[in-house]
């Protein structure tokens, strides 16, 4: 089950409309508690957070942006930003953009088991740039940049490729 608290306001089953409604709403300087009860983790905690999130009545979208540290074990600081139209709650009804940067990641504390092929990170740490541009609350074009370094990668339990230095850009589009 998927869900959003905040402390302070009472915790409902409804679809928050109200946070939409709004023209603008700040969280800043604040600690999130995350907890990913699909994979069954211990709870993560991540300071100085900044969230903001903007509504705009003239073309009825939205804007989210986040600036984190994030706790030492996976990384240095992450960064999301997207503009959206439509309405967040429906499944097929967003389109927009959205961004991420994370600097220094730590790719075997972020990647636990949900690589393609049997494949598993042991080590590494990196730089990452995505945008992406969504129609139908799908991606329909992402691009970006990653730059790694001191990587190890094995699948199954096989000797690991061992990587010094990584770096590259990449495009992918559902058009032809």
């Amino acid at each position: 089950r998927d869900s959003l608290s905040i402390k302070g306001l009472q915790e409902s089953d409804e679809k928050p409309l109200w946070l939409l409604k709004g023209g603008k709403y700040e969280i800043l300087d604040s600690r999130i508690s995350w907890q990913d009860l699909k994979r069954q983790t211990a709870v993560v905690f991540f300071d100085d957070i900044d969230l903001v999130l903007k509504n705009h009545y003239f073309d009825q979208s939205h804007e989210l942006h986040l600036l984190s540290k994030l706790p030492q074990q996976y990384g240095d600081s992450l960064r999301i930003s997207a503009r959206m139209k439509g309405d967040v709650f429906a499944a097929n009804d967003i389109e927009g953009e959205l961004y991420i940067e994370g600097t220094d990641l730590q790719a075997n504390a972020l990647v636990n088991g949900d690589l393609p092929l049997g494949l598993n990170i042991q080590s590494g740490a990196g730089d990452l740039h995505v945008w992406s541009f969504w129609r139908n609350s799908s991606p329909y074009q992402v691009v970006g940049y990653v730059q790694a370094q001191q990587i190890k990668i094995s699948k199954n339990q096989s000797k690991p490729l061992a990587m010094d230095t990584f770096e590259g850009s990449f495009n992918w589009s559902d058009q032809d």
